[in-house]
């Protein structure tokens, strides 16, 4: 039996359009892609219909006119990410502790506010708010900073304008890629892909976001979720 109330499809496409452009030119910005494959508005009882006949075995979904699926080179095409490179594993489990070390290593958070965060997050995720702040703060201070001839300031800009670059994709692909049924936060995990700044395009985003709506999938038919998480916008393209 499928839960015949509310269902709900999470994305956060909206808080993506709000959020101001990056600076033209980085290396990150083939990620430019994401930020118009949001949805703001769908009919959710039209997802619901979809997921209930999602098959796990054969990993598709049976419909009238016979089987069908989403497949790698859909994912590829749709949302035009790299389909070759490291796979992630979204099963790897980020405690606390290593979290707050990512979050002050790789964003440039303090101690303190890191150890905030992942209190009130719970754990090793970072609030969609707190990474906007982050990503609108380093960059200002990151041209302050440059006004100096000093070179540790001159070091400590270019630091801030690399916590900048993990900020906004970080924010992008919590926001439409990985999104979750909380709806407020993004898992760190993601982060990993992100350290290297100079080998971020070498991880596959086609096949870590291909995996990652089949778990959703997965889940809508063995636990009966109320809400469907992942890229939704690639079952919309479906629909």
């Amino acid at each position: 039996m499928w839960y015949d109330g509310e269902y709900k499809c999470i994305n956060s496409g909206r808080k993506v359009r709000e959020l101001s452009l990056p600076e033209e030119g980085l290396r990150w910005f083939w990620l430019h892609d994401l930020i118009y494959t949001g949805y703001s508005s769908v009919t959710h009882a039209m997802i619901r219909a979809l997921c209930e006949r999602w098959h796990t075995k054969t990993s598709s979904f049976h419909l009238s006119m016979g089987e069908m699926t989403i497949t790698l080179d859909d994912v590829y095409n749709l949302l035009h990410l790299p389909i070759q490179g490291r796979m992630l594993d979204h099963d790897a489990v980020v405690d606390r502790d290593h979290g707050i070390t990512q979050m002050t290593r790789l964003l440039g958070m303090s101690d303190v506010a890191a150890s905030a965060e992942a209190k009130t997050e719970c754990g090793a995720h970072i609030s969609y708010p707190t990474l906007k702040r982050l990503y609108k703060a380093h960059p200002t201070e990151a041209r302050r900073l440059e006004e100096s001839q000093s070179r540790e300031e001159m070091l400590e800009s270019d630091r801030r304008r690399q916590w900048c670059v993990r900020s906004f994709p970080l924010y992008l692909v919590g926001s439409v890629l990985f999104t979750n049924k909380t709806n407020r936060h993004i898992d760190l995990v993601y982060l990993d892909c992100m350290a290297d700044l100079q080998t971020i395009e070498k991880w596959s985003c086609v096949g870590m976001t291909f995996a990652y709506l089949y778990h959703y999938l997965d889940d809508s038919v063995r636990l009966n979720n109320r809400a469907m998480a992942g890229c939704v916008t690639l079952l919309l393209a479906i629909i």
